[in-house]
């Protein structure tokens, strides 16, 4: 499951975009500013049969995502930042649209480790007095 997890989080900051990506898998203990983490939420498996000798397995996931935007103000004035809310705003419409454009396995061309890939951006996930970001369920599924 863990490469679904790399491929989501290459398919949203690719390289040189300027935000890091964690690849620790795991929550985030200490938010850094720009840098997208992931971690697999869920991972269940349906076996069914399709009329062949070998069933089906069908893996449904749900990753969470969240990408901790930066501002250089200070606690007080970053939970009220314009500037940090049009990034964060651009940033979710910037997901919506990665994840929307490479919904299905081969909507590239290039085969993607899973199937109807979708997405629910949480605007307030992040909010504290020290940092601000939106975080992200992604859901979809692969056979095995």
């Amino acid at each position: 499951m863990i490469e679904v997890l790399d491929a989501v989080l290459e398919l949203l900051e690719p390289d040189g975009s300027g935000v890091r990506r964690d690849h620790s898998a795991a929550p985030p203990f200490d938010y850094q500013p720009k840098t997208l983490y992931g971690w697999v939420s869920d991972d269940t498996q349906d076996i069914f049969s399709t009329g062949v000798p070998q069933p089906c397995v069908q893996e449904n996931f749900e990753l969470s995502l969240i990408y901790s935007g930066v501002d250089d103000a200070d606690q007080a004035a970053r939970l009220k930042s314009r500037a940090l809310s049009v990034e964060l705003d651009t940033k979710a419409a910037a997901y919506a649209a990665a994840i929307s454009a490479n919904r299905s396995r081969y909507a590239n061309g290039t085969p993607a480790p899973w199937q109807h890939l979708t997405a629910r951006i949480d605007h307030d996930l992040v909010a504290d007095r020290d940092v601000r970001g939106i975080g992200m369920r992604v859901r979809g599924y692969r056979f095995l």
